[in-house]
């Protein structure tokens, strides 16, 4: 079984288990994770390594990449500003980003053709020109959120 470090309150067993079983699979080479809530850190747990050889551990201050992390949290806050009543995803995002008309995308709902897992702020649905892109991002990797946001408005 996985060697599994930190600590994991034991409603969040589950947790635990999934992580090992994960790791054990193969599923995972490494992998890390913390649940907060309301400041309390309730699980704080981390296993297997760090490299393909499995010679360096995965410990408490492995950095990683992590992808399109904010999706889903992009998908709810709309979400709950929908049930609100303070967004209509039947109107166009330049309503509530002006900028956000620029080079023809006036036009562009929130809610796109594509269903509630489409929202504009949450996929990537609105194609830039290559190389204006390319501009925005340096080489692979977008180095400031406000460069890739004002490359969106030009």
């Amino acid at each position: 079984m996985a060697d599994i470090h930190g600590t994991c309150d034991e409603r969040f067993e589950a947790v635990r288990s999934t992580l090992a079983k994960n790791l054990d699979s193969g599923d995972e080479l490494g992998a890390s994770i913390v649940v907060d809530i309301d400041g309390d850190h309730v699980v704080d747990m981390w296993g297997g390594f760090r490299d393909e050889a499995r010679t360096t551990p995965w410990d408490e201050h492995t950095i990683t990449n992590v992808w399109s992390s904010t999706k889903t949290v992009t998908s709810l806050a709309a979400l709950m500003l929908v049930d609100r009543g303070e967004l209509d995803v039947d109107q166009p995002v330049a309503k509530y980003w002006p900028e956000f008309a620029a080079r023809g995308k006036q036009d562009v709902l929130v809610l796109p053709d594509g269903g509630p897992g489409a929202l504009v702020g949450a996929g990537h649905r609105v194609r830039l020109p290559r190389a204006q892109l390319r501009a925005s991002r340096g080489r692979d990797r977008p180095q400031d959120q406000r460069q890739v946001a004002q490359a969106v408005c030009r």
